[in-house]
């Protein structure tokens, strides 16, 4: 049996892992789903409705800051988009045995594809944009987060686990400040998956 942590990205709730955490669990391991800050105790609806204060300048690394003590020693950490940047500077602090990143965001210092840079645009062109939320609308969310999805799965999706995101976290995946991670130097095994739907 194994402890394995799932780090959710940007624009989702830990629901988001409601269905990939099952098949863990029927096997017997002990699956964590910690949140990032600010969000414990709210359901998607009210944080839609009114984004916590300070949400919107909140960093990567007080994000890491947040999860690292949650994570038992020893864990296996899988994380999805940003969650997979997080678990890369996880793995690098030492947390975590292992580690998997599903399509992460690009650590710093990797130039990201124009899809990357298409869907982070509308964020960083706002003004102040680094310390407001940026919310999806259901049409940019299928067409730029779920485009694999069918839009009846996409917009289920959207109205179960669907949040805004910290603009900050995006100019620093942008300018490459506080993404930074040093693989060389790592010491536990990481499998980084990624495609383009």
């Amino acid at each position: 049996m194994a402890e394995i942590v799932l780090i959710h990205g940007a624009w989702v709730t830990t629901a988001s892992w409601d269905g990939f955490r099952r098949p863990f669990e029927e096997a017997g391991h002990v699956v964590h789903t910690p949140t990032w800050p600010f969000l414990a105790g709210k359901t998607p609806a009210e944080i839609n409705r009114d984004p916590p204060r300070g949400f919107g300048s909140l960093t990567v690394g007080k994000i890491a800051d947040h999860l690292q003590p949650q994570i038992p020693q020893g864990a296996i950490l899988i994380g999805h988009s940003f969650g997979g940047l997080l678990t890369q500077m996880l793995l690098d602090r030492g947390s975590g045995r292992a580690g998997i990143a599903v399509n992460p965001v690009p650590i710093g210092g990797v130039v990201p594809g124009p899809t990357s840079i298409g869907a982070i645009l509308p964020i960083v062109t706002r003004w102040n944009g680094w310390n407001r939320p940026y919310a999806f609308t259901r049409e940019r969310w299928h067409r730029r987060f779920a485009n694999g999805a069918s839009r009846a799965l996409s917009d289920a999706a959207y109205d179960s686990f669907v949040i805004p995101a910290p603009g900050k976290v995006f100019y620093q995946a942008a300018s490459w400040i506080g993404t930074r991670v040093d693989p060389q130097r790592r010491i536990a095994p990481l499998l980084i998956t990624g495609s383009d739907k």
